[in-house]
């Protein structure tokens, strides 16, 4: 986290890559509810080529 902010400006997409890397770990924890309000504060803003991702994220997020 440290190395990107200092090498991307704040906006870049790459810090929004790894905040979707960090939800899904949070899902893999069991922190379901967590990581769906980290992606869901990404909405309208998240980078095209990233939004496969965010959609598979949120539809483990709100599994049964």
């Amino acid at each position: 986290r440290a190395w990107r902010q200092g090498r991307y400006p704040e906006g870049h997409w790459r810090h929004d890559e790894l905040a979707l890397y960090e939800a899904e770990c949070l899902m893999t924890t069991g922190r379901a509810a967590e990581a769906t309000r980290r992606i869901a504060a990404l909405q309208g803003r998240i980078d095209p080529g990233l939004m496969p991702l965010a959609s598979r994220l949120m539809r483990e997020s709100t599994r049964d």
